[in-house]
This record gives structure tokens, sequence and C-alpha cells, in this order.
């Protein structure tokens, strides 16, 4: 991988991250509020909760589609040798963390379209449940990214800034 392209991924990696948390602190703190409503109130809020998780679940897509056929290959030919096993073994248990996550997800709208349709207050507490751990999973989610792959992209844009510079040689 390029210094260039290195840079590149490194920062979209960063702003991407910093959204993405920004918008699962916000659907955290938006959901717990909600546990506390009753009446039209209540059903007004559950369905901004779910706007807000499709626009969390939609912006986790795009983030995991750029990993997948981007970032991950990269990184993946890039430490293709017996040391990168540990960058390899990483990409995969974050690829199994995806997956978890939308199950979560896919469960919250499940429980949310039954709470609809009873309109049940007595069936939010699960649904909101469901939502708090695919929050939970997405923030340890992003920050296991971030100890896992910043450092790599770092390390090795620290190598590639230290190979660029210019060596003069002083005779004596």
């Amino acid at each position: 991988m390029i210094i260039q392209d290195m840079t590149l991924s490194w920062e979209r990696l960063n702003n991407e991250h910093a959204v993405l948390n920004e918008m699962v602190a916000e659907l955290e703190k938006d959901a717990k509020e909600t546990m506390q409503l009753e009446g039209e109130l209540l059903h007004s809020l559950t369905e901004q909760l779910r706007m807000k998780a499709v626009g969390l679940l939609t912006e986790l897509e795009y983030h995991s589609e750029w990993e997948a056929s981007d970032l991950f290959p990269k990184l993946t030919d890039h430490y293709n040798t017996p040391e990168g096993h540990q960058i390899i073994t990483s990409l995969w248990m974050l690829e199994k963390e995806h997956e978890l996550t939308h199950e979560y997800f896919q469960s919250f709208f499940e429980e949310l379209d039954r709470l609809l349709d009873n309109s049940s207050a007595a069936d939010l507490p699960r649904a909101v449940n469901d939502l708090l751990t695919a929050c939970r999973l997405v923030r340890e989610h992003l920050m296991a990214e971030e100890e896992t792959l910043l450092p790599f992209m770092e390390a090795e844009l620290r190598l590639e800034d230290v190979l660029s510079i210019p060596v003069t040689c002083v005779t004596v």
C-alpha cells in the first residue's frame, strides 16, 4: 500500500469513526429517554428511534462496504506474510462483529414492529435493550478497529516517513 493511499485510508477511517461514534451516542441517549415515555409521545419517539437506527445502520453499511472492498483487502495484501497473521485474524473477527451487530439491529426492528402493532409499552424494554446492545457492539467494534488497525497503519506511515528521509553522507 503506497504512503498516500495509506494516509487517505487512515484519515477516512478516523473521520468515519468519529461520525459513527457521535451517531451511536445520540441514539443511545434517545433510547434511554424513550424508556421513560408513554402514549402518543412514546409512539412518535419510537418512530424517531427507528429512523435514527436506520440512519446509523445505513452509515455502518457504507463504512463496512468500504472496509470490505477497499481497506481490508489492501491491509491483507500488505500484511500477507507469516508475521501478518495477527492483522488477518483481526480482520476476520471484525467481520464477525459486523454480523452480530446487524442481528441486534434486526431484532430491535422486529420488536419495535410488534410494539407498534400491539401498542403495548410493556414490550418497549426488550426493543430498547436490543437497540442498546447493538449500539454497545458498534462502539466496541469501532474501538477494536481503532486498537487493531490504526497502530498497523500508523506504524506503516512512520516507516514510510523514515524511509523517505534523504540520507546524506558526511566524509571526514
